[in-house]
């Protein structure tokens, strides 16, 4: 499959001017493009939006969102799958407003998360978990709290939840006595931990249908994945940015909440009085089977 700069190499003289003018800033500058939209590029290359609409049906894209994908693509490729540093416009922003940098970050890594998501297979997935006999919900190390969240409120709504936050040998018997039908749901993201890696490569062997939340196509899972979703990640320090992927994942289970409402709420109730019978919470009047 061709590369962003194959593709542009080959058409560029068919280009009309100002096209061409686009992929050449494109050629010099992708590196930095991976989370510009269309108004950003137009303002950094200083050609209409129009146009770089047109210069990707030129080169054969759908829109501008598959061709933003070939720049991602792209860039993975040639910087060695190295973490995307999302720049403050100087450290004094960075001290003065650090609040402001991060949300202005993680704002915009949920809308391009938004853009990217596809209907059809958004519903496949949520398909999935709610056909499959038993879920195997993963993420290791600094993905533990995504696979901790997933797990535990899927596991309110549906039977059979396991969740895989290690590679140990407990995890590994585990791994072993899956029912048949069991579905998994991946978490991994940069710099994608090892122990997630192994239990792929089991689930995989198993023949077991995977579901998968990372950053990129060329993500490590996404050759054993059988429904990928991407969620861009850039790093201002040694953090993950979170945010898109939370609420893609509380999306993907009130997806599945809502396939079946009243067995959803039925479950939910049942929970509930669970939590309320041993004292958990120390305002328990609320009824949380009825919020939706």
């Amino acid at each position: 499959m061709k590369n962003l700069l194959e593709i542009i190499k080959e058409k560029a003289n068919n280009l009309p001017p100002k096209q061409f003018e686009l992929a050449k800033y494109i050629v010099n500058n992708y590196q930095s493009l991976a989370y510009a939209n269309v108004i950003e590029l137009s303002q950094l290359s200083s050609v209409s939006e129009a146009t770089i609409i047109r210069l990707a049906y030129s080169l054969g894209f759908k829109g501008f969102h598959d061709m933003q994908q070939k720049i991602r693509e792209l860039i993975g490729e040639t910087n060695g799958g190295g973490l995307v540093q999302y720049k403050p416009r100087s450290l004094k922003d960075l001290k003065d407003c650090s609040y402001c940098l991060i949300f202005e970050m993680e704002k915009r890594i949920l809308e391009e998360t938004f853009l990217s998501i596809e209907k059809d297979n958004f519903e496949s997935a949520v398909n999935m978990i709610c056909e499959a006999p038993a879920v195997v919900v993963v993420g290791t190390e600094f993905n533990e709290c995504l696979s901790s969240y997933a797990g535990y409120y899927l596991h309110v709504i549906k039977e059979k939840v396991t969740i895989i936050s290690d590679f140990g040998i407990n995890e590994k018997h585990i791994l072993q006595e899956l029912p048949p039908g069991t579905l998994g749901i991946v978490f991994s993201t940069p710099r994608y931990p090892r122990k997630t890696q192994k239990v792929v490569d089991i689930l995989y062997q198993k023949e077991i249908p995977i579901i998968g939340i990372t950053d990129s196509l060329l993500s490590p899972i996404a050759p054993f994945v059988n429904n990928l979703f991407t969620v861009p990640q850039q790093f201002v320090t040694f953090m993950d940015p979170y945010a898109a992927i939370m609420a893609f994942t509380h999306s993907l289970l009130l997806g599945v909440f809502m396939k079946n409402p009243e067995k959803s709420r039925k479950r939910v109730k049942q929970f509930d009085s669970f939590l309320k019978s041993e004292g958990i919470h120390l305002k328990d009047k609320i009824d949380i089977s009825n919020l939706v």
